[in-house]
């Protein structure tokens, strides 16, 4: 052991006599590595590096002594007034907290800790550019070309002529104000390719840019990995870029400190120590963006408000407020990174949660742009349709209406000494009798619709809808008369609190406003579904989620492609890129598909660039000749592609992913399976597991194989020994009979059904099956295996067979072989160690 201080010499103490030596002196133990951590987890007095890492800072050095030194030195910035609740998060032998106190006590600023909560956001001044003389062509060709800039600062980069190509491309749209479409393959180096162009044109013509990709995971790649790298370039140091979110994914002070005092007061609350540590967080954070800590849902629940909960300007702590302060930053910023979906939100509610009379600027989320990169622009069509879909959850609903019946109760006994009994009375029998009224329209809608399947969609229409339209009909109307009483009770609650200042009323007054906030949420949905609008259809499902089955109605869009056309028509330059956006046509360039779907017209400029990789020496692509042709329910099939699933899994023990369309068919075959792989670690998608655990669960285990369904296909990021063997169990068709999926169909097959297949069904099948097999390789040194089990790929006598294949690199070799032979060829893979 070395002492933390350095005065002593090092000593040592037998493992076996730790126990007694511990108890004889109060220290604190710093574990040298994760090994020596698990040995000694069940000491309290062993410190958690894990907390200082997630909550503190990740240190940069390799050695103990230097993490301990920067742990104690940051913690020595923060307010020593913080060790005055610290014993309310630890226990009083708990390492951790010793460590702690010891680096808070040090501390020299002598602030209340509570007025440094989220006091060091970052705040973009708006910045006139003086418009820099760039010649924006030129400037690209000297960042991208051979011995370029992009090699002098960037240690091991290797010239891409794809990468470079795609650059170009996109800064002659921009110079030349028009639109473009391109498909650059995995390992382009896209990212850099339109951001590097964007940043030069927005500080040299002053004008604002907006990129919007998938999900917030590849927002936060581009702002901590990409822009670090644009900046290092001549004339970009001082580029802004800012990263906006929705709500939720921000940091909330009025919830946390509400948190904060029940467990102090209480001493109980869930995760103490995390309490702390995301008070530790709250006062340095820069952004008061919550996915900064990797908080599990339910906690990070904890400390964000939803747009019902937000109480706005009327909030105490707005000024400190990260979500506000994240809007303005991205008012002032050169370069807005967004997700698809609050791009969406943006252009359908044009911030719908701004209401008349709360002073917010409407439709300002997102700054006057004139240039829009959409990144995974395949994934355009799914976020559009959530974004312009309603719905109606009844057991949501049923929630709302008892939260606000409860809050109404409160504020009827805190006023009941103000006004006469018997119109207090009146006004609490008809929220009652409202309620009653709502909760039996609700109760017979579920009723309605009890033999639903679980994840099957049931389409609603002709009389059945007119009869639910009918129901909603009335809902609407009845929850508007209950939202009438609410605003009147909360007129009459601010009344009595104008006479009498108290923390109960000011308490009942932000929660009648945030519970009739909800309701306006419930009835936008309402109006919504009730609508008699051609080109929308509507469907009912049952889902499971943490809480049990439950019924959920949705009218989506049909036209999407018309909707598409329509968003954001004063944005004169919309550059669309992805690894997956051309399927081979023999009448066209093999855009058309993409086109349709983006809203673009048949003359929008598109260009395909190739990849990067060699497949020939990279990928081992093998097509199971002897297996059953797939059919849905097909026992034959599935237990032939159980049994070949074993088989490989048992060669290659780990590093492998699994690809399913159907929760269904994937739980048939790990019944299985399962016993037969013990030695496996199977991480298991369930309907409610985030993606990104499951990942990270694979990644930091050994013989770990991933079952996936949708959410995997696309998106995930498995590089080097974390993906060797991909198998695909059946090609990736929406199920026809899907109501949105059928409709589509006949929507773009104008002569006739098949028309509509061949436009839009058998496209959408090969883009995802495109998307699906890029999870395998993704860098130059990456060697993977290919296993796709549904032999309809190589039909000749299927239209999509053909349109497939030609779809995929031309490099690529397909072996078609029996089931035997592909597990003869693993073993060889295997013993030679190809892979």
């Amino acid at each position: 052991m070395t002492p933390l201080s350095g005065s002593e010499k090092s000593f040592s103490v037998n493992f076996k006599e730790l126990k007694e030596f511990l108890g004889k002196h109060p220290v604190c133990l710093f574990p040298l590595n994760d090994e020596t951590y698990k040995l000694l987890s069940n000491y309290p007095e062993v410190i958690d590096e894990n907390f200082l890492k997630r909550f503190l800072v990740y240190p940069t050095g390799k050695e103990s002594d230097k993490h301990i030194n920067e742990y104690l030195q940051l913690l020595s910035s923060f307010p020593a007034s913080l060790t005055d609740i610290l014993p309310h998060f630890f226990e009083k032998n708990d390492g951790l907290g010793k460590f702690l106190q010891m680096g808070l006590s040090s501390g020299t600023k002598d602030s209340r800790w509570e007025d440094e909560v989220c006091s060091n956001l970052t705040k973009l001044k708006s910045v006139d550019h003086k418009g820099a003389d760039i010649d924006l062509i030129k400037t690209v060709r000297m960042v991208f070309s051979e011995g370029g800039l992009l090699e002098d600062i960037l240690e091991g980069y290797e010239y891409r002529q794809e990468q470079f190509m795609t650059a170009l491309e996109i800064a002659e749209s921009i110079e030349g104000k028009q639109g473009i479409m391109i498909e650059a393959g995995t390992g382009t180096g896209k990212s850099l390719a339109y951001l590097i162009p964007s940043a030069y044109y927005s500080i040299s013509k002053g004008e604002q840019i907006v990129v919007s990709t998938r999900t917030r995971m590849l927002q936060d790649q581009l702002a901590r990995k990409d822009v670090a790298i644009v900046k290092k370039l001549p004339n970009l140091e001082e580029l802004r870029v800012w990263t906006l979110k929705g709500r939720e994914r921000y940091f909330c002070l009025k919830k946390y400190f509400e948190e904060l005092e029940y467990a102090v007061g209480s001493g109980k609350s869930k995760n103490r120590t995390e309490l702390f540590g995301v008070l530790l967080w709250s006062i340095k954070t820069g952004s008061g963006d919550l996915d900064e800590l990797h908080l599990k849902e339910e906690n990070r629940n904890r400390f964000t408000a939803t747009r019902f909960e937000c109480l706005r300007k009327l909030c105490p702590f707005f000024n400190r407020c990260p979500y506000y302060n994240s809007r303005d930053n991205a008012q002032n910023a050169d370069i807005v990174i967004t997700n698809h979906s609050l791009l969406f939100s943006e252009a359908h509610i044009r911030l719908e949660d701004s209401r008349e009379g709360e002073d917010e600027p409407i439709g300002m989320l997102l700054p006057k742009f004139k240039v829009l990169i959409v990144d995974e622009a395949h994934e355009l069509e799914m976020s559009l349709t959530e974004a312009m879909s309603f719905n109606l959850v009844p057991h949501e609903a049923v929630s709302t209406i008892r939260k606000a019946i409860n809050c109404s109760k409160d504020a009827l006994r805190s006023i009941r000494n103000h006004f006469e009994r018997s119109f207090l009375e009146e006004l609490w029998g008809r929220l009652r009798k409202f309620t009653a009224e709502i909760e039996k329209i609700l109760k017979t809608i579920v009723v309605s619709y009890n033999n639903c399947s679980t994840d099957e969609k049931h389409s609603i229409d002709n009389e059945e809808l007119e009869a639910l339209k009918k129901d909603i009909g009335e809902l609407y109307t009845i929850i508007q008369r209950f939202r009438a009483v609410l605003i009147q009770l909360l007129r009459m609650v601010e009344e009595v609190a104008e006479e009498e200042e108290t923390p109960v009323l000011e308490k009942l007054n932000m929660e009648l406003k945030s519970v009739t906030s909800e309701l306006d949420g419930l009835i936008r949905q309402l109006l919504g579904l009730s609508r008699e609008e051609d080109g929308r259809v509507v469907y009912v499902r049952r889902t499971v989620t943490n809480n049990g089955n439950h019924l959920i109605i949705t009218s989506a869009p049909i036209k999407n492609d018309q909707l598409m056309a329509a968003i954001f028509p004063d944005v004169p330059v919309k550059v669309f890129i992805s690894a997956t956006l051309w399927v081979y046509s023999g009448r066209s360039d093999g855009f058309n598909y993409a086109r349709r779907i983006l809203g673009l017209n048949e003359s929008f400029h598109a260009i395909k660039l190739g990849s990067s990789f060699d497949f020939q020496e990279q990928l081992k692509f093998y097509i199971v000749k002897d297996m059953a042709k797939y059919q849905p329910n097909n026992r034959e099939y599935l237990n032939q592609g159980a049994n070949l699933i074993s088989e490989m899994l048992k060669i290659v023990k780990g590093s492998a992913m699994v690809l399913f369309t159907s929760y269904k068919d994937m739980y048939y075959v790990i019944s299985k399976i399962s016993e037969e792989l013990l030695d496996i670690r199977l991480q298991i998608q369930e309907p409610n597991n985030s993606p990104t655990a499951i990942v990270n669960e694979h990644v930091n285990s050994e013989n770990s194989v991933i079952f996936g369904v949708r959410s995997f296909w696309e998106g995930i990021d498995l590089p080097g020994e974390h993906l060797k063997l991909l198998i695909i169990f059946k090609l990736p068709f929406e199920r026809p009979d899907d109501p949105l999926i059928n409709a589509r169909i006949k929507h773009y097959g104008t002569k006739n059904y098949v028309e509509g297949l061949n436009k839009y069904y058998y496209p959408k099948m090969i883009t995802a099956f495109r998307q699906g097999i890029g999870r395998l390789i993704r860098t130059r040194n990456d060697r993977g295996v290919l296993v796709v089990l549904d032999n309809r790929i190589v039909d000749g006598n299927k239209i999509y067979s053909r349109k497939l294949l030609r779809s995929l690199s031309p490099d690529v070799k397909i072996n078609v072989i029996d089931g035997s032979r592909v597990i003869s060829e693993l073993r060889k893979l295997r013993r030679t160690k190809w892979f």
